[in-house]
């Protein structure tokens, strides 16, 4: 697991963690399930357009890498998984949110 320094606004800089896979994220849900009641849930991958952020991240490892929105059902409850991802598999900056992104 690396640690890299990515600043987000005027806050500073903190450390966030990239990971083996998005499965590997310590807060990954368990019981994260992408159809209920017949409705599909969706995936939505977007190239990293944030010049100074993608540099950061091909430190961890070069190529392409995209921000990912995974919307799924966690129990009855709707959540969005936000992290860049690498081609490799790699997982940056890992977020569930409430709700659906897509």
């Amino acid at each position: 697991m690396h640690r890299l320094q990515a600043s987000r606004g005027s806050g500073g800089a903190a450390p966030r963690q990239v990971y083996n896979g998005v499965k590997n994220a310590p807060a990954y849900p368990k019981n994260f399930t992408t159809t209920r009641s017949g409705v599909q849930a969706t995936t939505t991958r977007n190239p990293v357009s944030n010049q100074a952020l993608l540099e950061q991240l091909r430190q961890i490892e070069p190529g392409d890498w995209a921000k990912v929105y995974k919307d799924r059902w966690v129990g009855g409850e709707r959540v969005s998984l936000h992290y860049f991802q690498s081609a490799s598999g790699q997982v940056f900056d890992f977020a569930v949110k409430p709700g659906w992104n897509n």
